[in-house]
């Protein structure tokens, strides 16, 4: 039985669980240096489908908490969320495409009895927190007709890679302080052979040098800049998928 029979939503697997595991494994790794005949008992527990299930249920709702704690202070650094920037007319880039999205939100978000219209640049300039209210609608609205992961598989999968890129990033503290912990388990581990034999276990030298290289890692690149590069691409895909979207309710 593998991990997707156990737990057969996706991005609870990649965005939650996946994060968990990359922060957890030096700690089994040196568990494994230290005792690895004793590991051998706790396979039958390991292997029981039920154990995993109530540990994915627990572990998720922790990574998620994790990411999203750090996910509001990003959006006060970035001045806001991804997406409601890129409505935005001050940071448009090509302003005849968003004039162009925006008024195909405006299509989506009209009924029979109300014209929906997206502030223009004098008001958003005038009113900033209004035209954030008026574009936080429009996510909103966009957020719940996408759910079809078949119709939208493309906005799947970069919410997928944001939400594993914010969760691994809100695991950072986590992630480091149990990487050291292990390096200096697996490194007293590698001394302590040493002082009894010139020769010591390859698989000792092998995790020692694995976790040093893992520990760079999350020092060096799980960063703001490596969240917000995920974070801008989901945000542009969500925008992007208004173009797939029925006009009028008739249509759908």
């Amino acid at each position: 039985m593998n991990l997707s029979d156990l737990i057969p939503n996706k991005y609870i697997r990649e965005a939650r669980i996946y994060p968990f595991l990359i922060a957890a494994l030096p700690i089994g790794l040196a568990i494994f240096i230290w005792f690895p005949d004793e590991l051998a008992k706790w396979k039958p527990i390991a292997g029981s489908a039920g154990v995993w299930i109530v540990a994915a249920m627990l572990i998720s709702q922790f990574v998620r908490d994790a990411g999203a704690k750090k996910q509001k202070r990003l959006f006060e650094v970035w001045g806001g969320t991804p997406t409601t920037k890129l409505l935005r007319h001050e940071n448009a880039r090509n302003p005849i495409m968003l004039e162009r999205t925006h008024k195909k939100l405006e299509q989506l978000l009209s009924s029979d009895s109300e014209l929906f219209k997206l502030p223009t640049k004098e008001e958003e300039k005038n009113d900033p927190v209004f035209a954030d209210q008026k574009y936080e609608l429009c996510v909103s609205y966009l957020r719940n007709n996408t759910r079809d992961t078949d119709k939208f598989n493309l906005l799947f999968i970069e919410n997928c890679s944001y939400g594993f890129r914010r969760n691994l990033w809100g695991l950072k503290i986590w992630g480091i302080v149990i990487l050291i912990l292990s390096i200096l388990m697996v490194f007293y581990k590698l001394l302590t052979s040493l002082s009894y034999s010139e020769f010591t276990s390859v698989s000792e030298v092998i995790v020692t040098l694995f976790l040093f290289i893992l520990l760079s890692f999350w020092i060096f690149l799980i960063n703001k800049q490596w969240v917000k590069e995920a974070a801008y691409r989901y945000a542009q895909a969500l925008i992007d998928s208004c173009d797939y979207l029925p006009a009028n309710k008739s249509d759908r």
